[in-house]
């Protein structure tokens, strides 16, 4: 399992949380570093009804839905702002949401600062409570905006005891399935090739 989703199923296993939407931002793919895409995304997941409420979607889903089928051969997106309003609508469907953006920094500075500006004006006017977690590399103007809600900050050297034991592991069973060099790897050229990775793996 990935890290990314172990921290949804990690977070939709907290009794507290009624309803988990996430979105993973990626530089390299153009739907996963737009702001509508983004939104949009968040918007299906908020729509779909949790297990318990069988049937339900939210009647401001439901509104916009139709809206956009008058004109089908449009099939235009929601603007940005509609999405936030509408966002905002399908919170109050649950008694306890959750959101999660993991990598911001993947989006340019324009829409991460749109993206955290809509969110933390979500969280404001949230009659429920509504948890936002939001990942990302070291970026100043992230920094600024979060700096006075909680974080926690993890460093490349947090994380070389968990790495250092998994690429122990991961290289052991290349070995012993004879997938690396057809397992014949000496002692010397293992230590070798772990340093390498370590060296280069910069906490990541």
């Amino acid at each position: 399992m990935s890290s990314r989703s172990a921290t949804i199923e990690y977070l939709n296993a907290l009794t507290q949380f009624d309803k988990v939407a996430f979105f993973y931002c990626k530089r390299d793919e153009a739907d996963r570093r737009d702001r509508e895409q983004i939104l949009l995304s968040l918007i299906k997941q908020l729509a779909s009804p949790p297990n318990d409420l069988e049937g339900r979607i939210c009647v401001e889903a439901w509104d916009a839905y139709y809206k956009e089928q008058k004109d089908p051969s449009s099939r235009r997106h929601l603007s940005f702002d509609s999405s936030v309003t509408l966002l905002g609508h399908l919170v109050e469907c649950f008694d306890h949401a959750a959101i999660v953006l993991d990598a911001l920094d993947e989006c340019s500075e324009e829409v991460r600062g749109h993206l955290i500006q809509s969110l933390l004006s979500l969280m404001g006017k949230a009659k429920c409570p509504l948890k936002v977690f939001i990942s990302s590399r070291h970026n100043l103007d992230i920094e600024t905006r979060l700096q006075d809600l909680p974080h926690v900050c993890i460093e490349a050297r947090d994380n070389a005891e968990d790495i250092e034991n998994y690429v122990q592991k991961v290289l052991t069973l290349a070995i012993q399935e004879k997938r690396l060099l057809r397992g014949k790897v000496s002692q010397e050229l293992r230590r070798c090739v772990e340093g390498v990775i370590l060296r280069d793996a910069n906490g990541m």
